[in-house]
Order: structure tokens, then sequence, then C-alpha cells
């Protein structure tokens, strides 16, 4: 001893087996491996989409005051109208849809039919839908209509 001060060869903490830190570093690695196969293959649960599915609409002529009922189906992002295959739009609309709105969405779709067009805007949160559609014939007359819609049913 010098200075009064103890010298130890060993360190303290005891020293771990070779077939120990083998077992140790083997299961962490494993696990890690497992980890991330997991994270990667396995797609995260997303939340249902509030637009998708079968939707009954109101329309409301701005003109007359009018009601017409209609049933809507979101698909993806594409929109298709019952009354607008009647009027002669055949394919579902493209749709252009807002999707940072958390639990809300908003949208916006364009359908033509030779001259004649529709436009729909809206907005949807919670199984309740507002906004309006704009109807241009071919002959260019516009006929406009404001809609309340709840989801419908599964």
């Amino acid at each position: 001893m010098e200075s009064g001060v103890a010298f130890f060869k060993e360190p303290i903490m005891q020293k771990t087996s070779p077939s120990l830190q083998f077992s140790t570093t083997r299961s962490c690695t494993f696990a890690l491996a497992l980890f991330t196969v997991l994270t990667v293959t396995l797609p995260a649960q997303a939340a249902p989409d509030p637009l998708e599915g079968k939707w009954n609409v109101s329309l409301v002529s701005d003109d007359n005051g009018k009601i017409t009922q209609d049933v809507w189906t979101f698909h993806i992002d594409k929109v298709s109208s019952v009354w607008a295959i009647k009027q002669g739009f055949k394919e579902p609309a493209p749709c252009d849809i807002d999707t940072r709105g958390g639990q809300s969405r908003s949208f916006f779709a364009t359908a033509k039919n030779g001259k004649a067009e529709l436009k729909w805007t809206g907005t949807a949160a919670l199984g309740e839908m507002t906004g309006t559609l704009t109807w241009t014939k071919a002959d260019g007359a516009t006929t406009s209509f404001t809609y309340k819609a709840t989801k419908a049913e599964k």
C-alpha cells in the first residue's frame, strides 16, 4: 500500500462467463431482429376512412327548394351517385380528397358526360356530410344544390 490507497488487482464487479455473454447478446440480437421483421412486414392497422362507403343524401335545389333523395358511394378516390347515373353520368367521378382533417374529409369531384358536367364539393365528419353539387347541362343551363347526408348503416 502506498499513501494509504489500496490497489485492487481485480475489479469489484464480478465478471460474467463467456457463455452467459454470448447467450445475452444472442437473445438481444434475436429480439431486435424479431422486432424489425414485425415492424417492417406487418402493416399498421389504419383507422377506417370516414368518407369511404355509402351515404344517404338529400339534395335541395337552390332554384325551387325541391328535395331529391340520392345515394352516393365513395370508394378509394371515386364517387358515384344513383341520381347522376339517371342523368347519364355512368362512370364514377374521380375525387380529390383532403385527408389532413383527421376524422373529417373535404373533397372535390367532377364528372363529365359530353358537354354536361357535375361538380361536387363537401366535407364529411362523424357520419355526416354537407356541401354543394352543381349540374351544368349540355345546353349550358346550371342547377345548383346544397345537400346534407348521413352515412348509411353497413
